[in-house]
């Protein structure tokens, strides 16, 4: 598996608005031809992680909708979105 391409799109603080702790949402493309959207690349207490997508339930409960199985493959997209956020 390959990640093919990385797309960026900060979020901007709005006037009079407290930091926030997402700082972009990511696109990631895997052999070009398997998109993942709506990843979070958030600031946290040890540095930049990145949240893959989430649905909130009826039951007001979050839920993944896609994530690496493994470590190794979380890895690959946790350094491809912060190398490609911190390049933007």
């Amino acid at each position: 598996m390959k990640i093919t391409d990385v797309k960026i799109y900060p979020l901007k603080a709005k006037k009079g608005q407290k930091s926030n702790n997402v700082k972009a949402f990511a696109s990631v493309t895997v052999d070009k031809v398997f998109c993942v959207t709506g990843i979070r690349v958030i600031d946290g207490k040890n540095g930049l992680f990145i949240s893959f997508p989430q649905q909130k339930g009826s039951d007001d409960e979050y839920y993944d909708i896609c994530f690496p199985l493994d470590k190794e493959t979380r890895e690959l997209f946790t350094e491809a979105v912060v190398e490609a956020y911190e390049k933007e």
